[in-house]
This record gives C-alpha cells, sequence and structure tokens, in this order.
C-alpha cells in the first residue's frame, strides 16, 4: 500500500517554540479514513451519501486511564520501558476552534525523546478519541475550512527520538488513540497508538505511548 507524506512547518507561539527547539520540520503522515476507520495512508473517496466522519477529535462518555504515577510515561512495542518525564508543559488556544496540546521530553531505554500530542478540536475538559481530520481538497480554490486552517501541525501526535534524522526514529499518531483534560486543565491522561514513518525498509513499526500528566512550566529555548 502506498504513503503519502506531507512536511508540516509549526505555526506560531507554543508550537513554533517546541518545533524550533526539536529540529524545526516535523514530517508526519497525511493519515485519512473511509467513513470505516479504513484506509489510513492514502487519499479515500467517499461513497455517495456517507457521512463525514473524520471531524477531529471527539468527546467520549468515559476512558480508561494508564496505570502509573503523574510524569510516568509508559511506552511498549518497538520500544519498551517506562519513562518520568524531565519536561512536561500544555498550552491551549485557538481562534474558531480550540486545541488542548501537551508537550513532553525525557528519556526511555536509554533514548531520549520528545512527545507531543494533541485534542483537536477541543470542547473542554473531557476524554476525547483522537479522530483523524478531513482530508485537505486537491485544489486551490475550494472554500476556506477553518477546521482545517487552524489545525495544529503534527495533528493527532508525534514522537521524535534523538537524534530525529535517523531512520526509524519518527512517529506518528493513528487512530485508536485517546486522551483525557481533567478538570481544571492542568493534568489528565493519554493512551496513543503510533506508527513509524521514517524506516527506509521493511514494514513500518508500531509504538504504544500511554501516561498522565500534569502541566508544568513552558518549554524554555
Amino acid at each position: 500500500m502506498s504513503r503519502k507524506f506531507r512536511v508540516v512547518i509549526a505555526g506560531a507561539g507554543f508550537i513554533s517554540l517546541l518545533v524550533g527547539l526539536w529540529g524545526g520540520i516535523s514530517l508526519v503522515p497525511e493519515i485519512v479514513n473511509d467513513a470505516q476507520g479504513r484506509c489510513d495512508w492514502v487519499p479515500c473517496v467517499w461513497p455517495a451519501g456517507a457521512p463525514a466522519a473524520n471531524q477531529g477529535s471527539i468527546r467520549l462518555a468515559a476512558g480508561q486511564p494508564p496505570s502509573g504515577d503523574a510524569g510516568q510515561i509508559t511506552f511498549s512495542g518497538a520500544v519498551n520501558g517506562t519513562s518520568h518525564v524531565s519536561n512536561e508543559a500544555c498550552d491551549s488556544a485557538g481562534n474558531t476552534f480550540q486545541h488542548f496540546t501537551v508537550a513532553a521530553a525525557g528519556d526511555v531505554a536509554g533514548r531520549r525523546y520528545f512527545l507531543w500530542i494533541s485534542v483537536y478540536p477541543y470542547r473542554g475538559p473531557g476524554t476525547y478519541d483522537l479522530r483523524p481530520l478531513p482530508s485537505q481538497p486537491l485544489d486551490y480554490v475550494s472554500t476556506p475550512n477553518p477546521l482545517l486552517d487552524e489545525g495544529p501541525g503534527g495533528y493527532p501526535g508525534f514522537l521524535n527520538f534523538l537524534p530525529k534524522s535517523e531512520p526509524g526514529n519518527a512517529y506518528a499518531g493513528s487512530a485508536g488513540s485517546t486522551m483525557a483534560v481533567e478538570a481544571g486543565e492542568r493534568s489528565g491522561w493519554f493512551d496513543s497508538q503510533m506508527v513509524s514513518v521514517s524506516q527506509k525498509t521493511g514494514a513500518p513499526l508500531h509504538l504504544r505511548v500511554a501516561g498522565r500528566y500534569v502541566c508544568g512550566p513552558a518549554f524554555q529555548p
């Protein structure tokens, strides 16, 4: 199955600072799904009358938080281990649509990492299924779509091991990811399914990243 990639250059403010700290450009997959949640890696054509299911994050009635303490992240799959973050920060902003983003850095299995995961559109505290956004139109005359135009680059998340340029060190969030923001918007949890996007050969690697977060000081340049 073919893959399509796009280069996302993060916007202003918090995201610009984070991306500047970690290399300036993130390579993430153009993930789009059809109404049944399939077709993850190639553009899909909606069948006539099918509902547009890809509208970003959807609030759930409840979720299952991962075990562990605040600031602890468990990696399983392509990389295995438990990390206690060295930095963890949160940000919420937007115009027509808001996002709530958690960024964390630390070490796991002897490897330095940077993790970024986001709820978008964000509608206040709660648990969210991080579903894909609609695919971008292929023409240049489409009606502006604030949901797409204001989306945070890299949604629903990405993970970079250092050095980021090394094949197999970049991962992107995929279907099946969940994130919760607790009352007060200073803590919560996430359970993210990720897939590698930069290996040169072989099948993509899969990684589950789950943990509880507490919002700390903003990352400094």
